[in-house]
């Protein structure tokens, strides 16, 4: 069985994300599931970056620590990850960047080997991947068409010619002694994709219906703009870059309010800035998403980590009490459906729905099957009927109360409804007022809507049910979280996981039998409090036993898994 890990390591600038993309769409066409991960300084130019590429035979939902196959871009690169290389494993690098390793695993490639032009330090990368595939019995051809549709429009006809052929003289360099074949996995991977989690909510937002996206740079949600300002004026998608995070909430707020679907995304400091304009889309009760792809804060902490740790904060955010929804996917699959929900949602329950990635699962990327639009559906929620006299303009009821708390909605212009709608507390037809009576009629509609959504959540998947210790996890934690417990399980420990994907409102009642009354719950959550464990508490009643927590910065991996869990159990015996 096939389970590989590879690592590309160098400074800012050495083109080690370059090398990772190229990488993995060779390893994708070449039949194998990958699982990529990246790991990078806060800097342009210098520090130390590097790639993950996992690939197997089977489906991949995790990065893993060990490494079989470094592929240093600097000295540097080999001091760092020596501890983690296997006594089997292998380092590529070019003469001259041999670092400390001194035994049979280092492979060093002379600087000769290649077109004289082709000696410089930005080519290293395609050499050291020429490297790779001629040791693994990967396609010359294929890594060679790779190269040509990554370069070609953006370097030119020449540099693609001297990248392709560096790669025919390191295939010819390499010995018949240096050769370890991989057995390439059976049948066509043409159906399959490599996606990252922002990329799989940017489709999911087009898939959706999207109208309008409006935000700020900020890693790691810049990738979904991006990918929209690519490709959204094509689908009649407007796509604004804000002045700041303020105004991108407000833009998303204002054309919801139009009629079109919209959303917004940033990280945990934007979302201090939204704080006021969300709690005005709670009183107004008009739909918005809001991506928040999490990283280490407080403040702007480490710009480029990740974190789970916004999940309470999110769950309570601005002043006042409205009804939200929390969802978080657990990668790229995942991503995509509940995206097209989230919207759903939104326009059905009237409210903001918050979409909680972190850097980790931002980033990272996973092969998977083609996205099924046949289990896609809109749902725009309750309209108000047109008046029966067009030629009549009437004032909408806007916020008549309803047993479940959300009143049909008209979009102003293109009907004939006069919707007002005001940040402050208002009548049944928008209109300002802080009479006692309303303001209790009006706070009980809106809360009503909390116990519908709770309602129609599922609770938490659980997997082996009938386990003692049940491993809570929900987001990127739940790839590791996955992995690591089947093999703690071999290891004889009873064990199962619950992954919560539908985070608030909970259903006490679902969230209760999947759980168990007995059974000791661990959470695993890349933060240091246990928030999932305090919200769980907090909705359910149902209490913690401990915490597996991570909160360096950096994902969690199989091994942390095994290490941290294991331990903590070895612990209780």
């Amino acid at each position: 069985m096939t389970d590989i890990n590879v690592v590309i390591a160098g400074a800012a600038g050495q083109g080690v994300l370059g090398a990772s993309t190229t990488l993995g769409k060779l390893l994708l066409r070449s039949g194998f599931h990958v699982h990529a991960n990246h790991d990078a300084q806060s800097r342009i130019r210098g520090g130390h970056n590097f790639s993950c590429i996992r690939f197997a035979d089977r489906p991949l939902a995790a990065g893993v620590r060990r490494i079989d196959y470094l592929l240093a871009l600097n000295n540097e690169s080999v001091r760092l990850h020596l501890d983690d290389l296997l006594a089997e494993g292998t380092v590529f690098c070019v003469e001259g960047v041999e670092g400390e390793i001194k035994d049979g695993r280092l492979k060093v490639l002379p600087r000769n080997v290649g077109p004289e032009e082709a000696e410089k330090p930005r080519f290293h990368g395609i050499k050291m991947l020429a490297m790779l595939a001629g040791r693994l019995g990967l396609s010359r051809q294929i890594l060679a068409e790779v190269v040509k549709e990554l370069l070609g429009r953006a370097k030119g006809e020449n540099i693609v010619a001297l990248n392709q052929q560096a790669i025919d003289d390191v295939f010819s360099y390499m010995h018949q002694d240096d050769r370890r074949p991989v057995a390439l996995p059976a049948g066509a991977a043409s159906s399959r994709m490599l996606v990252s989690g922002h990329e799989a909510v940017a489709l999911g937002m087009i898939a959706a219906g999207l109208g309008v996206y409006s935000g700020y740079p900020m890693s790691p949600s810049t990738a979904i703009m991006n990918l929209l300002a690519a490709n959204g004026p094509a689908l009649g998608i407007a796509v604004e870059m804000a002045e700041d995070e303020i105004a991108a909430a407000n833009i998303a707020v204002g054309a919801s309010y139009a009629g079109v679907r919209a959303a917004t995304g940033t990280s945990g400091a934007g979302i201090s800035l939204m704080a006021e304009t969300i709690g005005m889309a709670g009183i107004t009760e008009t739909p918005l998403v809001i991506v928040n792809g999490q990283r280490s804060g407080p403040s702007t902490g480490m710009a480029t980590r990740t974190e789970q740790s916004d999940l309470l904060f999110v769950v309570h955010l601005s002043q006042g009490e409205f009804p939200r929804a929390v969802l978080a996917p657990t990668g790229p699959e995942d991503a995509f459906y509940l995206t097209v929900d989230s919207f759903n949602l939104a326009e059905q329950w009237q409210v903001p729905v918050f979409i909680m990635t972190d850097h980790n699962l931002a980033d990272s990327q996973a092969t998977l099957a083609e996205y099924e639009l046949s289990r896609l559906a809109i749902d725009r929620g309750p309209m108000a009927p047109e008046p029966a006299d067009p030629a009549v303009v009437r004032e909408l009821e806007r916020y008549r109360p309803t047993p479940s708390g959300v009143s049909p909605r008209a979009f102003p212009v293109v009907s004939n409804w006069l919707v007002v709608q005001d940040s402050h507390e208002h009548d049944i037809k928008g209109r300002v007022t802080d009479n006692r009576e309303n303001r209790v009629r009006q706070m009980d509609k809106r809360m009503r809507k909390l116990a519908g959504l709770a309602a129609s959540f599922p609770g938490p998947e659980v997997i082996h049910p009938e386990a003692e210790t049940l491993l809570l996890c929900w987001g990127s934690t739940v790839g590791p979280v996955l992995e690591g417990l089947e093999i703690l399980r071999d290891r004889g420990h009873d064990v199962g996981g619950a992954v919560f994907r539908h985070l608030y409102p909970m259903n006490r009642e679902k969230v209760r039998a999947a759980l168990g009354e007995k059974k000791r719950l661990l959470t695993v959550e890349a933060n240091y409090t246990g928030q999932l464990g305090k919200l769980l508490l907090l909705e359910t009643g149902l209490a913690t036993r401990g915490h597996i927590a991570k909160y360096d910065g950096r994902l969690f991996t199989v091994e942390d898994v095994l290490d941290r869990v294991g331990g903590f159990l070895e612990a209780q015996v």
